[in-house]
């Protein structure tokens, strides 16, 4: 077994989830999986709307909802076993914490101790923490301690959620992996402010966390808490080995990162280098490094890189390819190469609801296993051949009339939930072939529409033969119809038992509409009115509405972008890409085999569409369900879609091999000055500091990481020839990854004399929001004991304290 150390990667909140999402996309652009077999994703989320749009799928990120449902009750159930809970503001200040922790960073520590009726949040952290570890576990080596458990917790410090939990979170780590070596965390700070109005909280929330962190990393002070299954923690070890900090600001005040999400990026990028193979090479240099003090309790780091965008390429193809399919889905004009024309639905329809109907009235022929046609036939003969006791003309009405509850009229009425059923999933699989055949949503809702009309054209057809489903109507029409049945039988030339059959016969259809009439009539109220399903009792089957697919196409709308939403689109997702690729303040240079983004994707494109085997331009290219159950999903609708079309289209454009790979370190060769600004960019740390300068030592780590040895010594002369010896060409400064296709990376630790809280430019600001209850959260209300009680999630306790308290 190859030593590698047992790895789990922790996500507190919607960032921290971010992270790996950047985390699993970089190695799934690599490796072609999600992640390595010894590491585990998981992240604890508050906000249960955090939904997935990685195209690569987030079955191997494992989450856990902690929910803050009913505070009042978490509060007093948690007092049954925690004796302190001076952090805890009263219950009237917490209540309406909002979405979330709400920005309230004790918000966010009681979503880890606190219980509801939502479930268990503690137990469920810790079960997952646990499982996580069960799954890494057989990579530890007995007497091998680089083997031991390693574990990164990573989030944002501005919100409530991680900036709540992320002390107790690394203390719990602890407990539960007893054997685990080191406990990381990579946190992300607040940008410089531009200004502090309406941003106050993220500032003072940081600010808090940082102080808090700040006094547990001093040794004279203890963590102590009693958990929720009775055990205790008693220690004065901090709660991580090393905590790193970025932020979108660069150490010497160049331009800082455009967005958070390009922030978010490069945390996922490190770590991505971290499970990939690079904690491997820098954890003995980081012990030494903290055995010699040259590494203490903070760090953080500068890192860049060259990269041909492969996966965005492949995911921009396959936005493309979505769009195009439900660009189909949505045509108003043309389906299956054709306009769309309610002259040839209409006609086309009208026979299938014959067939319907037909099928519908054969069902009712038969009751239990008595076959009601047969039965009139015998009924017939009798009757001509006077082998009855009573008058043919009562006889012959007896058989038909709704009096009598054994004959003709009472078995079909118990019998027509048969029919029924059979209309519902006739019309159900209409819907569904023609949406199928189709793939047009206009084209299929005229379909609804021209079913209907023929329903309501059959109802006032049989209303010209005076049917009704009025019973009184009924037996009024079945005295006439019983005359006529007897009258003028032709007995002269033998056809009595015919003639008779046959009218019985159509007297059995006429009562088959007037059972039915007022059912077919309700049914097209189901389908062209009401809201309330309405299913089929045999098969579940639920006729479709045509408001269904007003609704459908709303929703198909929004998930191509031709409509807002508040949910992602894939026209945002194409933005967003070409957003990134452009912005030039994320420090990864991006290169193309042909010179653009534009140009690669559209060869990639053209090539894709070309390739029938993977690409046909229907439903079948994402899935192999009805079109109808797609389209038909109630929860989740955007999402699902977006993800289905985005994960499908991106593994077929990946396994056509349409985006090749591109030799990075070719271009590097190339374009010696290119790659040595960029080099050069990853010695500016992702944090704007004042009188700070971090110390140089060779126990830090400073690597440059390729796919292979040998073009790195080649590119590193040539940086030397250049005049750039920043980084050196030795095994200690260098890193191949022979997977690592597409990307040069350069990466440089940052550590001493670096604390947050006295060399961040921006940490007088910081303090000041955090002490002084801001202008507009007093006009909103807040008291300075509220707006700090938001601020504190932790009350630390010195060893000095508790000796005095234990004396008392």
């Amino acid at each position: 077994m190859a030593k590698v150390a047992p790895t789990i990667i922790i996500g507190l909140g919607s960032s921290g989830y971010h992270i790996i999402q950047e985390t699993q996309k970089f190695y799934f652009e690599n490796f072609k999986k999600n992640k390595p077999e010894h590491v585990e994703y998981l992240y604890i989320e508050t906000f249960d709307g955090e939904k997935s749009f990685v195209p690569d799928s987030d079955k191997d990120i494992r989450k856990v909802f902690s929910s803050l449902a009913d505070i009042e009750l978490m509060v007093q159930e948690l007092k049954k076993y925690s004796g302190n809970l001076s952090w805890l503001p009263p219950e009237e200040q917490i209540v309406d914490a909002g979405a979330g922790a709400g920005g309230i960073r004790p918000c966010g520590r009681l979503a880890l101790w606190g219980h509801n009726k939502e479930g268990d949040n503690f137990k469920n952290i810790a079960k997952a923490i646990k499982y996580a570890h069960e799954r890494v576990n057989s990579f530890t080596q007995k007497d091998e301690v680089a083997t031991q458990p390693v574990v990164h917790i990573v989030g944002t410090l501005v919100g409530g959620t991680a900036s709540g939990m992320f002390i107790d979170i690394g203390y719990l780590v602890r407990h539960l992996i007893r054997n685990v070596r080191f406990v990381f965390g990579l946190f992300l700070l607040p940008p410089i402010p531009s200004s502090m109005r309406g941003n106050e909280s993220m500032y003072a929330n940081a600010y808090g966390a940082l102080k808090e962190l700040d006094i547990y990393n001093d040794i004279n002070f203890k963590y102590e808490e009693k958990l929720p299954d009775g055990a205790e923690i008693e220690t004065s070890k901090p709660p991580f080995d090393y905590s790193q900090f970025i932020s979108q600001d660069y150490q010497d005040g160049s331009p800082a990162l455009q967005n958070l999400s390009g922030l978010v990026k490069m945390a996922g990028l490190y770590i991505f280098l971290n499970i990939a193979g690079m904690y491997e090479k820098r954890s003995a240099r980081w012990v030494d490094a903290k055995g010699n003090g040259i590494i203490k309790n903070y760090g953080t780091f500068g890192l860049s890189a060259i990269q041909y965008p492969k996966d965005h390429i492949e995911e921009y193809v396959s936005c493309e390819m979505s769009k195009k399919l439900l660009e189909k889905w949505l045509d108003t004009e043309n389906a299956m190469g054709k306009p769309i024309n309610s002259g040839v639905i209409d006609p086309m329809i009208e026979n299938e609801w014959d067939s319907i109907i037909h099928n519908a009235f054969e069902k009712l022929d038969h009751v239990g296993g008595e076959d009601l046609i047969k039965s009139i036939e015998i009924e017939s003969i009798k009757i001509n051949r006077n082998d009855i006791q009573e008058d043919p003309y009562d006889y012959l009405k007896s058989l038909f009339s709704s009096n009598q509850s054994d004959k003709l009229y009472a078995k079909v009425k118990g019998n027509l939930n048969e029919a029924v059923n059979t209309i519902v999933d006739s019309i159900y699989d209409l819907n569904v072939n023609m949406l199928n055949k189709s793939e047009n949503i206009i084209y299929t809702r005229k379909t609804l529409e021209s079913l209907v009309k023929a329903m309501k054209g059959n109802i006032v057809y049989w209303k010209k033969f005076n049917m009704s489903s009025d019973t009184q109507s009924w037996e009024k029409f079945l005295r006439n119809q019983c005359s006529w049945m007897l009258n003028n039988r032709n007995k002269a030339v033998f056809e009595q038992n015919d003639t008779l059959k046959d009218r019985m016969l159509s007297t059995f259809n006429f009562m088959k509409m007037h059972l039915l009439g007022k059912t077919i009539f309700e049914l097209t109220t189901f389908i062209e009115k009401k809201d309330t399903p309405f299913a089929s009792n045999k098969s579940g089957k639920t006729l479709p509405k045509i408001n269904d697919y007003v609704r459908i196409y709303n929703l198909v709308s929004q998930v191509h972008g031709k409509s807002d939403s508040e949910y992602y689109s894939i026209e945002k997702r194409m933005g967003e890409i070409k957003e990134e690729i452009e912005d030039t303040t994320i420090p990864i240079l991006r290169v193309f085999s042909t010179g653009s983004f534009e140009k690669d994707t559209e060869n990639a494109k053209t090539l894709f569409v070309r390739n029938k085997n993977v690409y046909t331009y229907s439903k079948k290219d994402i899935s192999n369900e009805d079109l109808w159950d797609i389209l038909n999903t109630k929860d989740n609708f955007n999402i699902s879609l977006f993800n289905l079309l985005l994960y499908k289209y991106k593994e077929k454009v990946n396994v056509s091999g349409v985006v090749g790979d591109y030799e990075v370190a070719e271009y590097v060769r190339q374009n010696i000055n290119k790659g040595i600004d960029m080099a050069r960019i990853s010695s500016n740390a992702f944090v704007s500091t004042q009188d700070l300068v971090f110390q140089e030592s060779h126990y830090l780590p400073k690597l440059s990481i390729a796919s292979d040895n040998a073009s790195l010594t080649e590119i590193l002369e040539k940086f030397k020839s250049s005049s750039f010896s920043e980084f050196e060409n030795k095994g200690d400064n260098k890193l191949e990854l022979n997977n690592l296709k597409n990307i040069l990376v350069f990466y440089q630790e940052k550590a001493i004399p670096f604390i947050p809280l006295k060399h961040l430019s921006y940490i007088d600001q910081m303090k000041e929001v955090y002490e002084k209850t801001p202008t507009l959260q007093k006009d909103q209300g807040f008291t300075d004991k509220t707006w700090n009680n938001y601020r504190n999630a932790y009350v630390p306790v010195k060893k000095q304290d508790k000796k005095e308290d234990n004396q008392q």
